[in-house]
């Protein structure tokens, strides 16, 4: 945890001025590496896709981002994933895209991301004009994320295509450590321009340096509406 802390002193703002770098091959060593790394857990799981790549990441230091999309319920996307312990992450992220064929997963400047085969919702590509954010490392990425969405362009567009906002269930806005050490809460500023909303999530976890954001859209309430939700996770 302290690795994290000393992370954040050093990624105190972060400017974007324009789209994310995509890349999947010929990224430098120390990325790719990454994605080396022994998975220290035996996975044997079902669930949904969020819940299966964060565990497939679960005590690592790599950073995610995951779309996943739900034509009716939720429950009815759940698979089962099954990675033996010291598979690399590579290896597991290859299992999950295995065993659920309607995903698949690609790098984004160092993030991980998954997304639909079958397109990335229409949302997820709205740009923003600009957007700041200030607060400290007790306060989950889920804070500013959740914030992008009271832009103007963004409510705009979320009107437009019919969407309505699900309710929350992640892990929260506060984070918590396990064993905390004592000390001042470190300074967070974000700052992004000129970004697709897609981009603009991706570029807060990696201010933060570290976790996940997850999107989600399904169709489970009562009367059929297409519903939203954005989250983050450790």
């Amino acid at each position: 945890m302290r690795r994290f802390l000393i992370t954040v002193v050093l990624t105190l703002a972060l400017a974007a001025t324009g789209g994310a770098k995509h890349s999947v091959n010929g990224l430098p060593f120390a990325t790719t590496d990454k994605l080396d790394a022994p998975i220290n857990h035996f996975i044997d799981v079902q669930g949904i896709p969020a819940f299966l790549v964060a565990d497939i990441l679960l005590g690592t230091s790599s950073q995610a981002g995951i779309v996943q999309v739900f034509p009716n319920c939720t429950n009815q996307g759940e698979v089962h994933l099954r990675v033996e312990q010291g598979r690399t992450i590579r290896q597991g992220l290859d299992a999950f895209v295995h065993a659920d064929p309607r995903y698949q997963w690609t790098l984004n400047d160092g993030v991980v991301i998954v997304t639909p085969k079958a397109g990335t919702p229409l949302l997820l590509a709205t740009k923003l004009h600009s957007f700041t954010w200030s607060g400290t490392d007790k306060s989950a990425p889920s804070v500013p994320l959740i914030e992008l969405f009271q832009l103007p362009e963004i409510r705009a567009r979320v009107a437009k295509l019919g969407l309505s906002p699900a309710i929350m269930q992640g892990p929260g806005t506060t984070t918590v450590e396990i064993n905390p050490v004592p000390g001042t809460p470190l300074p967070i500023k974000v700052s992004l321009k000129n970004l697709s909303l897609m981009d603009a999530f991706s570029e807060i976890i990696r201010v933060y340096g570290r976790g996940m954001w997850v999107y989600t859209e399904d169709r489970c309430s009562q009367n059929g509406a297409k519903r939203f939700s954005i989250d983050s996770r450790p």
